[in-house]
């Protein structure tokens, strides 16, 4: 019996995570929809897709996996044409998305949760679109976050974490609120202070723009899209301010160190802080 699988947004990481599918079960049927039909047209050539769906033909129904890969306002809007009596109680719906907070409080007012496991491939981007689409961003991901709905069962779970074992990448289940504190912390702040960071240098440079040509490149993470960060920052605000506010105690601590000329806890400091990634 064929297993089906659907994508509504079919960008880098819906893309990626097709062609990662097709490479480990190239059995398997897969299907998309995107406003981009260049992008659907260009991976039917490739082999990717077995079926391109248009705004007349999205068969949910067929569908055993079914992932969200659009921006979240957009996944949170296809949910109202999920209906379980659409989409079957044994289908397993899921996103891609870097926050779960809103996702998981749609899924539960349209009462999907025995269908939703939240997803969240932490793989490192620097580019978007469809076209620079590899397996290898999912393969090389070294987690892939799981946050299951309340009410989907085991089984369910069991399934969908061997197909995203399958894929080469090692999933770690949490609850939303650990995932959006997570990434609060290990992501979406960094990003902000480095901006806030960057423009700060903008402001001080007035001499041949020295420090801003000596900043380094912004890390492969970012994929310069910043419509999609801030709409990230803004979902996650609570997190993230929860945790700039230990990071400004920490920073005037710091300052208060160089101030004192206390040499001991600035070297603690670089000594407890592990080294750069090569």
């Amino acid at each position: 019996m064929s297993v089906n699988i659907g994508f509504i947004g079919f960008g880098l990481t819906g893309g990626s995570i097709a062609k990662a599918i097709h490479a480990a079960h190239p059995e398997y049927l897969i299907s998309a929809y995107d406003l981009q039909k260049e992008s659907l047209i260009l991976a039917q050539q490739e082999g990717i897709l077995d079926t391109v769906w248009d705004e007349n033909n999205l068969r949910f129904d067929q569908c055993d996996f079914l992932f969200l890969c659009a921006p979240t306002e957009c996944n949170c809007a296809y949910l109202k044409y999920l209906r379980e009596d659409i989409i079957g109680t044994d289908c397993i719906l899921t996103d891609v998305g870097n926050t779960k907070a809103t996702i998981h409080r749609e899924i539960d007012r349209v009462s999907l949760t025995a269908n939703f496991i939240g997803g969240h491939p932490l793989f490192y981007k620097a580019l978007s679109g469809y076209s620079h689409s590899m397996p290898d961003f999912i393969c090389q991901a070294p987690y892939y976050i799981l946050t299951p709905s309340e009410d989907v069962s085991f089984h369910k779970l069991s399934v969908f974490t061997e197909l995203i074992s399958s894929l080469g990448t090692v999933p770690l289940v949490l609850t939303p609120q650990e995932h959006d504190y997570t990434l609060a912390g290990v992501s979406h702040l960094p990003h902000l202070l480095e901006s806030a960071y960057v423009a700060m240098l903008q402001r001080l440079d007035t001499k041949e723009h020295r420090l801003r040509n000596l900043m380094p490149r912004r890390p492969l993470s970012f994929d310069g899209n910043s419509s999609s960060w801030q709409q990230t920052c803004m979902e996650n605000a609570p997190y993230i301010s929860n945790i700039l506010d230990e990071y400004i105690r920490s920073l005037i601590q710091l300052r208060c160190q160089l101030d004192q000329q206390d040499e001991r806890s600035v070297f603690q400091l670089f000594e407890q802080s592990p080294p750069p990634l090569p």
